[in-house]
């Protein structure tokens, strides 16, 4: 749509009716021609669900129990973190580590018909858990918060958003003793790789289980999926086919990117090769594991204390270089539930997807494709795949947003200066939702929705002004000046206060960006600039080098999570290494909100 106003729903019935028309071939064309005095008023009716998401926004903040700037650093909180997430019945449940109360809470909004002139819903405290019981908070674990135990004792404590299924909000917390080199969270479950020196040298490659509802814990080989990679990575020379050969006479297509990923009750590995393939196989995990008398040990050391389940590849499979997955080199990813994965890359914000280069012309859907000849003009293109684990199935899309140049140009200004700042794919709505990254002060962000099966853009909306774009800086600066009062952290310990001495420092066989003295009475030298190892005490918002924009942006990251039927978001934006941040929900049209 060129204008800021929402385009008729006429119009946009118009471009996903060609869109599914598209997908038909010549020989259904007099089918088509029977009913083209009545097809808008029937895709009125057929796309109604898609149709609303091009209602009026209604926006609001909802209240939580920390701040939306950070206060002065505090020193018994490691690490602070948050998440959203929707449950079955439309309910938002909100998890973050609130300091004042030194616990995790878990707040629930509950879903309601908005009212002239009422604020938004109060929050309802599902569950509480007390910070002390298990040690300083530290870490973020998908959508759970963890933190480690105490120093005589590794491990970790997971506390889940949601029941299983997200029935409700959970009231449970779950403790593992060991180490782990990967933690991810799989849905029902969460998954414990364990440390290993060589991926695909090794023996044996072994995994710990935890199961969020009944707490027990159980160990898993994972040796057939990195086996079936291996096979997927092994080719026979060009022109010589697999049934002459033998194993030692295949040709190796090395990986050169490899990571790691979870779905709902799937563990997944993915890698990008030499030759420009994709290869990837999905891991099924145990539905239940028994609980154990006394607290479950996985990981080093305490493996041999869970007992072993065994665990099935699901799919092990490799797309040629001309395949969509094998196009995106460095994917970011989301677990959006129903076994999916979402894959996306966020540097293909550009005037042209890297999907549609070298590819067919744009879909006559597209209703960019023959009004913007110039690539200045041309809309912004994101490409995603849509990774199912439990078949391996990977469907491609380019999203198109708005035009630069068109009077959506400010919604295109907010994505494309700073990227993606979270995304959401709903399975039962069919839509996949962006938000921008946060600016300063946290407002509500800019929003593009679309539809999955067609790729067209149900909604661009910016719901607070841009403010000006800095200029490009010309070197990288660093956030605190010398005599700069700072936290840092320590390792496993706490957040330390000292006083910046000096920059660019050497130290040993390295070096780092800040010298701090203490003001317990020694010094340390901060490796990199990053909120997350050091950040100001005197409170307000801390700044970040962005890489994209070339400037310094406040250090925060957003969440997004997408309504399990309605159309209605929430987006949660958190500040780095701080208990503070905001949350909005973002309905369209009547309806719930």
């Amino acid at each position: 749509m060129d204008d800021d106003t929402p385009a008729p729903s006429e119009l946009l019935a118009d471009e996903l009716i060609a869109a599914c028309i598209g997908h038909l071939t010549l020989h259904s064309l007099p089918c088509v021609a029977r009913v083209n005095r009545r097809w808008r008023a029937a895709a009125l009716v057929a796309f109604d669900s898609q149709l609303r998401w091009r209602a009026d926004p209604r926006c609001f903040p909802l209240r939580l129990p920390i701040p939306a700037a950070p206060a002065r650093a505090e020193s018994h909180v490691a690490r602070a973190g948050a998440c959203i997430a929707f449950l079955r019945d439309g309910d938002l449940v909100v998890q973050l580590v609130d300091p004042a109360a030194d616990a995790v809470r878990t707040l629930r909004f509950a879903e309601r018909r908005p009212v002239d002139g009422e604020g938004p819903p109060e929050p309802v405290e599902a569950c509480r858990c007390e910070l002390g019981e298990d040690g300083p908070f530290n870490a973020g674990v998908g959508g759970m918060v963890g933190y480690r135990r105490e120093a005589e004792e590794e491990g970790m404590a997971f506390l889940p958003t949601t029941s299983r299924h997200g029935a409700a909000a959970a009231s449970t917390k779950r403790v593992a003793v060991g180490s782990w080199q990967n933690v991810l969270h799989c849905g029902r479950c969460v998954f414990l790789l364990r440390a290993h020196r060589s991926w695909w040298e090794d023996e044996a490659i072994t995994a710990d289980v935890l199961d969020l509802e009944s707490g027990g814990v159980a160990a898993v080989d994972v040796t057939p999926l990195r086996d079936a990679l291996e096979q997927q990575l092994s080719l026979p020379p060009a022109g010589v086919t697999f049934g002459r050969l033998d194993s030692n006479q295949l040709i190796r297509d090395e990986p050169v990117r490899c990571a790691v990923s979870a779905a709902d009750g799937h563990f997944l590995f993915h890698a990008s090769t030499q030759s420009g393939a994709k290869v990837a196989a999905a891991l099924a995990l145990p539905d239940h594991v028994a609980p154990q008398d006394g607290r479950p040990r996985g990981g080093r050391g305490g493996g041999a204390a869970a007992p072993a389940v065994s665990g099935g590849v699901v799919f092990a499979r490799r797309w040629p270089s001309s395949h969509k997955i094998a196009r995106l080199r460095s994917p970011l990813e989301k677990p959006c539930g129903e076994g999916c994965l979402l894959l996306w890359e966020e540097s293909a914000w550009s005037a042209v997807s890297s999907l549609a280069r070298g590819a067919a012309p744009l879909p006559a859907a597209d209703p960019f494709s023959s009004r913007h000849a110039d690539p200045a003009s041309r809309p912004i293109a994101l490409d995603v795949v849509l990774l199912r684990a439990r078949s391996g199935v990977a469907a491609g899309r380019s999203l198109f947003g708005p035009a630069p140049r068109g009077r959506h140009g400010s919604v295109a200004a907010a994505f494309r200066y700073g990227g993606v700042g979270a995304i959401d794919y709903g399975a039962a709505s069919g839509v996949v939702a962006a938000c921008s990254l946060p600016r300063k002060g946290l407002p509500p962000p800019a929003v593009l929705v679309w539809d999955w099966r067609t790729g067209v853009c149900l909604q661009a909306v910016l719901l607070h002004p841009l403010p000006p774009a800095p200029p490009p800086a010309a070197v990288r600066p660093l956030r605190f000046p010398i005599g700069a009062q700072v936290a840092c952290r320590m390792g496993a310990w706490p957040w330390l206060h000292g006083t910046v001495a000096d920059h660019h420092v050497s130290h040993g066989e390295g070096g780092g960006v800040y010298l701090v003295h203490l003001d317990r009475g020694d010094s340390c030298v901060v490796p990199v600039d990053h909120p997350d190892l050091v950040r100001g005490v005197a409170g307000g918002e801390a700044l970040a080098w962005n890489e994209r924009a070339q400037a310094m942006e406040v250090a925060a990251e957003a969440t997004l999570a997408l309504h399990p039927s309605g159309c209605r978001l929430a987006v949660g934006m958190w500040h780095a290494g701080a208990a503070a941040g905001v949350a909005y929900s973002i309905g369209f049209g009547p309806g719930r909100g």
